[in-house]
């Protein structure tokens, strides 16, 4: 839960004194972002504690959960929660009614805000807007279509009014906020450094828990100074100790908890996962499973996530050759060694930031699932999918991969396309092509492809055989045996290949050498007979 006790609260100094700067210097807009659950709700409720003695009334709002809601109704569950923020319920009939912000969405400002500033003493009010970003989720009858150009306007004409909202994603991805809110100070929110982290370990438990130096190393180690799992993590090594009733903690106890601190904290590393844009989230399960296998069980290299997803059948394509270079400036990646020059055979050499985070992807998020998001990147084909489905299963199979066809040319890595235009493909008996698709497919699904990727493959080395294209077949059949060793169908056609290379030629029956004697005269119509 968000920290809301100022005595639970550690570091965030010098991003408070910048806020505290950007409102005395009267900024209507200051934007704060960072990853999920690194403590962008503890610090909104904070800021009013840190700037207690300022000429502020400041107003805590959470925008979750209404992205759906139209703007007037917006605006009217808005001022509800205003009057309970500030205790002002006793004020409720100023609160102008959906019916009539439908009608003038501006009687939020004009006149309940204005009230709300009377009655507050001439404070300037800020509203702390969290989740802010989250209304940018949906469809454009959302408020947030409308809400954002409102607030821009709004804070143009009251000058007493601030906002301060709190963004979960990045703001490269929300360029119509940064459209509507220009020369906004931004500020991000970080992991916290190694003295405030040690802080956020010991001060809460003093008295109760002795950690070691090394137990606070380790905490470090798995959490990297992020709030929420250090906490996670912190909360997981207390109900140890209870057990046990053993109130020292060594490093040995950290390791100890950390399954039982993932399982903790599943919910929180599923909000974590779903911050994520699509592509990036398949490149950092990449990563933790090359993680996984290095010798340091922490170290990638540069490329090395994208050539582990061509190994799994996947296109690159441009938004994941981005990814890699986003989850570093994201900071959900760290730089361990740069390559010192594009013409250095050495590459540079990364590790996920936090370890707990790796750990739980290798469980929750193993890359041969999360390949099949990719297909989510482009859901205005997914009628098209359900069109082909539809032509498939009522045996129009032309218009089927006509329709697959153009899925697989918009999105490649769209695999449930990938499978039935292979499908398709197969049961037309165009077994070149079918089987350029389940060499793909295999490497995606060894099981669900085996099959066709051996019917495709030995109908195609059959045709390559009747066209005495021998030592083309030969490579495909090999490359069948090593897919299943004692295929039957595969050793047979193998057999009858070897036969077939080892059969003398025949001679053609020669008839003598014929010497036609006509002339063909090209003046007349008909074409000369043939010989």
């Amino acid at each position: 839960r968000p920290v809301n006790e100022p005595d639970r609260f550690f570091d965030r100094e010098e991003l408070l004194d910048v806020i505290a700067d950007s409102l005395s210097q009267n900024a209507p807009v200051i934007l704060l972002h960072g990853q999920r659950r690194i403590g962008k709700s503890s610090i909104l409720a904070h800021i009013p504690y840190a700037m207690g003695n300022e000429a502020y009334t400041f107003v805590p709002l959470s925008l979750e959960g209404k992205s759906q809601r139209t703007l007037p109704e917006l605006l009217h569950e808005m001022a509800q929660e205003t009057l309970q923020a500030l205790e002002l319920q006793a004020w409720e009939p100023l609160i102008p009614s959906v019916a009539e912000l439908t009608q003038d969405s501006t009687l939020f400002a004009s006149r309940f805000l204005r009230q709300v500033y009377e009655a507050c003493d001439r404070k300037d009010l800020v509203l702390l807007l969290d989740e802010f970003d989250t209304l940018g989720n949906f469809h454009p009858a959302a408020a947030a279509t409308h809400l954002f150009p409102y607030l821009s306007e709004v804070i143009q004409d009251y000058p007493f009014l601030h906002i301060i909202p709190v963004v979960g994603r990045r703001l490269e991805d929300l360029p119509t906020l940064l459209g509507l809110f220009k020369g906004a100070p931004t500020q991000e929110i970080s992991l916290l450094d190694r003295a405030s982290a040690k802080k956020l370990i010991t001060e809460p438990a003093k008295g109760v828990l002795d950690y070691s130096e090394e137990a606070i190393s380790a905490i470090l180690d798995l959490c990297a100074g992020h709030p929420y799992f250090t906490q996670v993590i912190c909360f997981a090594v207390f109900t140890q100790a209870r057990q046990e009733d053993r109130w020292f903690v060594s490093a040995e106890d950290v390791y100890q908890v950390a399954d039982r601190a993932i399982e903790l904290g599943e919910g929180g590393l599923a909000w974590f996962w779903d911050g994520l844009p699509i592509p990036e989230r398949v490149v950092y399960a990449a990563a933790a499973e090359i993680a996984q296998r290095s010798s340091t069980g922490v170290e990638v290299k540069d490329g090395e996530p994208l050539e582990l997803l061509e190994d799994w059948g996947i296109v690159l394509t441009d938004c994941l050759h981005k990814a890699q270079a986003n989850l570093i400036e994201w900071k959900f990646l760290k730089r361990i060694k740069v390559a010192q020059s594009p013409e250095t055979v050495s590459r540079g050499t990364y590790r996920i930031t936090i370890e707990l985070v790796r750990r739980w992807l290798i469980r929750q998020h193993g890359i041969r699932n999360e390949i099949w998001e990719l297909q989510d990147l482009t859901p205005d084909l997914k009628a098209l999918y359900e069109k082909g489905r539809e032509w498939r299963n009522q045996g129009a199979l032309t218009q089927a991969i006509q329709c697959y066809e153009r899925i697989y040319s918009e999105n490649p890595n769209y695999l449930g396309a990938l499978f039935d235009l292979a499908e398709c493909y197969l049961t037309t008996k165009a077994y070149a092509r079918a089987l350029a698709l389940y060499d793909r497919a295999y490497h995606v699904d060894t099981l669900r492809a085996r099959e066709g990727l051996l019917r495709s493959g030995c109908g195609q080395a059959k045709t390559l055989m009747a066209r005495q294209q021998l030592a083309e077949a030969e490579t495909i059949l090999e490359r069948l045996l090593e897919v299943e060793p004692d295929a039957p169908e595969v050793r047979s056609l193998l057999a009858d290949l070897t036969e077939q290379k080892n059969k003398p030629a025949t001679k053609e029956k020669s008839w003598g050498r014929f010497i036609p004697t006509w002339k063909w005269n090209p003046f007349r119509n008909d074409p000369p007979a043939q010989p």
